[in-house]
């Protein structure tokens, strides 16, 4: 969605000189022109949705995040698919009499461990390795949705802000030049000093409301490089949106189903995992039974079978099962969420349009108003309190219509959000 150029509207109110100077500067340059001000710098260019959205996932802190849950799924995956169950382990022992009898009886036997899986158990690792490779990529793709939600919102802030700063800019540079002519009626004695008190004093409220509205421009946009690290300005408009998008399409109903997924299948682990590993060690033997004597020799095959479940496996079950009960509950509640953020969004951008088409016509009919009232006013038939009334009542209604024109991009970025789509 577009926004309409301010300058259009404002040439009813501020007359013939300020439509020639609208002409000379597009809104774009305008906003490009007055953050140039702002940041000291004339060489700002306008950038993208998507260019900014890519600028901030590269300093995003949850792309980092994201990142270390794919490294930590690529590692589940490699231990999933060892052949045994842990590292393996060296055994090392010697006896001998040389303390005792010292008759040169001598053993030494070296030996290696080997854990082994437990039935069920590799596959069921391998399994919850794979759900977790996909939960990883889930996750990705909604951290990247959570941040164009921030970049919109910033964006929005921006034009919504950069919108009020040129109103009150205007106004303030009409009411000065309406004092100024003030002043010259005044010494010419057609109007009394206390009108010119009047108008300077509107020119100066105006001029402190333009200071304020650049100043809040000024934080939107320290926002905005904190967030993108780029010094051009957003130009916030994309596509409309197309109506609503499914729930179950959406990159958190993903994530909270890959998680939902992935608890079922470490319940499934920890059933097949509350007993410790079995260990098949291969031993080599060196006897001497005394000096002088040969050595034996010989090799044997050993296996230790844990009896009974662990502690620590008890547990593990038992703490993977709640947490299958939630993940259920939380892919339940997601999808509700998400389908009803997705149809209060599109109501929302019915309701910003209904109200957008509202403010235009208010505002027009009260910049023809003023426009005839400062007629009136210039040939002596209307009293300057009057005029600047109408002029107030204007600019409040050119404001209000500014505000909604980025409320409505505002909603439609919002829709687009609810939706899951990325700019």
């Amino acid at each position: 969605m577009k926004t309409k150029p301010i300058s259009i509207f404002l040439c009813l109110v501020w007359g013939a000189s300020f439509c020639a100077h609208a002409q000379q500067k597009s809104p774009a340059s305008g906003f490009v022109d007055d953050a140039a001000t702002l940041t000291g710098s004339r060489s700002l260019k306008l950038v993208s949705m998507r260019q900014a959205f890519d600028a901030a996932w590269q300093r995003a802190v949850s792309r980092g995040e994201a990142e270390g849950l794919e490294s930590r799924s690529k590692s589940e995956r490699d231990v999933a698919t060892n052949l045994l169950a842990g590292p393996p382990s060296l055994e090392l022992s010697s006896r001998t009499d040389r303390w005792h009898d010292a008759t040169g009886n001598r053993e030494n036997e070296i030996g290696v461990a080997l854990p082994t899986w437990l039935p069920g158990q590799r596959s069921a690792r391998i399994a919850s390795a794979q759900v977790g490779a996909r939960l990883s990529d889930a996750a990705m793709a909604s951290s990247r949705l959570r941040l164009a939600g921030e970049v919109r919102e910033t964006a929005w802030a921006i034009s919504a802000q950069h919108a009020e700063l040129e109103v009150a800019e205007d106004q303030a540079a009409y009411l000065k030049q309406l004092s100024a002519d003030v002043l010259r009626r005044v010494d010419a004695g057609d109007l009394a000093r206390s009108d010119w008190l009047a108008a300077e004093a509107e020119s100066l409220g105006a001029s402190a409301a333009a200071l304020d509205a650049r100043t809040r421009l000024q934080l939107a946009i320290s926002r905005w490089k904190l967030l993108t690290g780029l010094d051009a300005l957003p130009d916030a408009t994309e596509n409309a949106p197309m109506g609503v998008g499914k729930a179950d399409q959406h990159p958190e109903a993903a994530l909270a189903l890959f998680a939902q997924d992935r608890a079922k299948r470490q319940v499934d682990l920890a059933a097949t995992s509350k007993w410790d590993a079995p260990e098949l060690a291969l031993k080599f033997r060196e006897d001497i039974p005394a000096t002088g004597i040969p050595a034996q020799r010989s090799v044997g095959i050993s296996i230790r079978i844990p009896l009974g479940a662990s502690e620590r496996g008890t547990t593990q079950l038992a703490e993977a099962q709640a947490n299958r009960t939630v993940a259920e509950l939380h892919f339940s509640r997601e999808q509700d969420r998400l389908r009803e953020e997705a149809l209060t969004a599109k109501l929302a951008v019915e309701i910003a349009q209904r109200g957008l088409t509202a403010e235009r016509a208010r505002a027009s009919h009260l910049t023809e108003r003023a426009s005839l009232i400062e007629k009136s006013f210039k040939l002596g038939e209307s009293p300057l309190t009057d005029l600047l009334r109408a002029k107030s009542a204007a600019t409040q209604a050119i404001s209000g219509r500014a505000k909604q024109e980025a409320a409505a991009g505002l909603a439609s970025a919002r829709l687009r959000q609810a939706n899951g789509e990325l700019p």
